[in-house]
């Protein structure tokens, strides 16, 4: 059950701890020496089964606590510049033609699939393709000159 022969050994001596302390209890009617052993036994290896599981989860939790913090305090200091570069960005797409901007938002900025674009434009989806690759190649060439 445990999967780790020294957590095993652990449960093991809780388990013939418990035995010790509450031999008192042990109810003959009930069940065999034996299987009440075994029975205190796993129901220890549970127990420690679900320690070592609440422990992964609160682990996970703090760790995804952690990455949010460090991906945040990233993201702070790059503001500034991911201003610039948004601003820079819609400067670059009003030198584009209207088809193309049209394109490349709803599938960059809306997270549409070019089916989908084509649906909503009324377009052949060749159409949708050319109009954000000749986009895509224009902003490169606009942002290659410098803006």
């Amino acid at each position: 059950m445990m999967n780790d022969a020294g957590e095993a050994d652990d449960v093991l001596q809780d388990g013939f701890i418990y035995i010790w302390q509450r031999a008192g209890t042990f109810d003959p009617k009930r069940s065999s020496v034996l299987a009440w052993a075994v029975m205190i036994v796993r129901n220890k290896a549970i127990d420690r089964l679900r320690i070592r599981h609440r422990g992964e989860r609160l682990q996970e939790r703090v760790t995804k606590f952690e990455d949010t913090s460090l991906v945040q305090d990233d993201r702070s200091a790059m503001e500034p510049l991911l201003r610039e570069r948004r601003a820079q960005l819609r400067l670059a797409l009003k030198e584009i033609s209207s088809e193309q901007r049209q394109a490349l938002e709803l599938a960059f900025f809306s997270g549409l699939t070019q089916e989908e674009i084509a649906t909503h434009l009324k377009v052949p989806i060749g159409t949708i393709k050319a109009r954000i690759r000749r986009g895509l190649l224009r902003l490169r060439q606009i942002f290659e000159r410098g803006i």
